[in-house]
This record gives C-alpha cells, sequence and structure tokens, in this order.
C-alpha cells in the first residue's frame, strides 16, 4: 500500500517508469529507513529491496540515494511542448 508519501512521487511512475513495488521503496527510502527495514515493512529479503534500489537509480540515470532525494526534491520537468 503506499503511503501519503509515495502519492506525492507518483509522477516519477510516468517520468521515470517506476513499478508500484519501486514507487514503495521510494516511499519508504523517504522516510529514512535503511533496506533492512524496508525489506521487513514490504514482506520482502534484504537483496531484493537492494535490487529495487539499483533499478530506481538506473532508471532516474543517477548513482546513489543522494541523487534520488535530488531528482525527487526538483520535482517533475515541465512538458514545455504541450
Amino acid at each position: 500500500m503506499l503511503t501519503s508519501t509515495s502519492m506525492n512521487v507518483a509522477w516519477l511512475r510516468d517520468a521515470y517508469g517506476l513499478t508500484h513495488k519501486e514507487l514503495e521503496v521510494v516511499s519508504h527510502l523517504l522516510d529514512a529507513k535503511s533496506s533492512k527495514q524496508i525489506a521487513y515493512d514490504l514482506h520482502l529479503c534484504v537483496p531484493t529491496v537492494e535490487i529495487h534500489r539499483a533499478h530506481i537509480r538506473q532508471k532516474m540515470g543517477v548513482n546513489n540515494t543522494a541523487g534520488v532525494f535530488h531528482v525527487i526534491m526538483t520535482g517533475p520537468t515541465p512538458d514545455l511542448h504541450a
């Protein structure tokens, strides 16, 4: 289930092609949770969470979690061709 925090980043699904599970992981990252905590909360194993985190970084074109936060803080880029 997505939290209110993740609802604010639902635009990441369209902008970067994040899956529902990746959005859940992002939501937990925004709550400053570790991979171990995220795994426990989402009933996953830690390596699975690490794979989701790697996919998130890859799709967003960043190298680390700080990059993920930067993308989220700067928000969606408006479509200038619309």
